[in-house]
């Protein structure tokens, strides 16, 4: 009896022991994390895409079409990595695929509602690949009135069966790589024509860092099985997708029966986390030779955009508020 008894008591001070380190870890660990990642180590965490490299120096203002994307930290865009498509200008405009043309009599999709597009800058492994094979599969997609889309059930898993290769992603604030790796470039575009198409959005996720192609708070990321992009179609026809990528570009297209209103984004700088400096060993460089790669600080932001349909009031809608961690800087050095 008394043996059975001295068991129970173990059991309960080893509850009592993984309860206390979860709320020590929540309520002071966590912040810690967030405050000071040069005395703590960062978490091991993945995610669907290469997702840093950009800086974000606007405290309040618009975010138009007008603005730059840093094609990495330091660096000023050369070209405009983003922004709304006219229809003339679409890649596919002179010459449609015989299925989009079908898909657009069959469903009464008479009028583009709009198109967005995102560049990317310096793709890495098979990372366009991968976003080239997640836009066939996105391409031709159909969206019923009422219907939830899922960019996860559009797309469907990333693995090599399927067409999908190695691509870019971050393990513990370094690149690595996974099957599938940078679509979430597909999602970030799926996200921002969604909202300029006046479609109510249920679900989106923002990466941990920063990434090079849209401003803070107008990303998206995917991870099959745990985070999807999710709106509804809530107009009374059918909507048909079409994606295609051209020369680094992705273009995604709805495709309807209504005008969609002027949507304007706005964003307003919270809080900043400095980055730090980490020194390693390259040994492919020369005895004596460095090689800094800049990180990024982090950032939260608040995010809304104004809703200007003809003939009726403005209209404002939060988004919500995004934190992005900061990204390290590393000194490497020769051997």
């Amino acid at each position: 009896m008394l043996r059975d008894t001295r068991a129970w008591h173990q059991v309960v001070l080893i509850v009592w022991v993984l309860v206390s380190y979860l709320l020590i870890r929540s309520h002071y660990l966590e912040p810690l994390h967030q405050a000071w990642p040069v005395i703590l180590p960062t978490r091991y965490w993945t995610e669907d895409g290469l997702v840093n490299l950009a800086t974000f120096t606007t405290n309040v203002g618009i975010l138009d079409q007008s603005v730059g994307v840093g094609m990495g930290v330091g660096k000023a865009s050369e070209e405009q990595l983003y922004g709304l498509v006219a229809e003339g200008d679409l890649p596919w405009f002179t010459s449609p695929s015989v299925d989009l043309n079908d898909l657009r009599t069959r469903y009464g999709a008479n009028r583009l509602i709009n198109a967005f597009r995102t560049t990317l800058p310096d793709p890495i492994l098979q990372e366009e690949y991968n976003v080239a094979t997640a836009a066939a599969y996105l391409a031709g997609t159909i969206v019923q009135p009422r219907e939830v889309f899922s960019l996860n059930r559009a797309i469907g898993p990333r693995t090599k069966n399927r067409g999908f290769g190695p691509g870019p992603l971050y393990v513990n604030g370094t690149i690595g790589s996974t099957i599938g790796g940078g679509i979430c470039k597909v999602a970030t575009t799926m996200y921002n024509v969604a909202i300029h198409s006046d479609l109510p959005v249920i679900e989106r996720h923002p990466h941990s860092m920063l990434v090079p192609y849209v401003p803070p708070g107008r990303d998206a990321t995917v991870l099959w099985g745990s985070k999807d992009l999710q709106f509804i179609n809530n107009r009374d026809h059918p909507l048909v997708i079409w994606a295609e990528m051209w020369d680094h570009t992705l273009y995604i297209a709805i495709y309807g029966q209504y005008d969609p209103p002027l949507v304007e984004w706005y964003s307003e700088e919270v809080s900043r986390i400095p980055t730090w400096t980490i020194r390693r060993k390259n040994s492919t460089l020369e005895p004596g030779e460095t090689r800094l790669i800049e990180g990024a600080e982090g950032v939260s932001v608040k995010t809304w955009i104004n809703i200007d349909c003809p003939s009726l009031p403005l209209v404002e809608k939060y988004l919500g508020m995004d934190s992005y961690r900061p990204l390290p800087n590393y000194l490497e050095y020769g051997p």
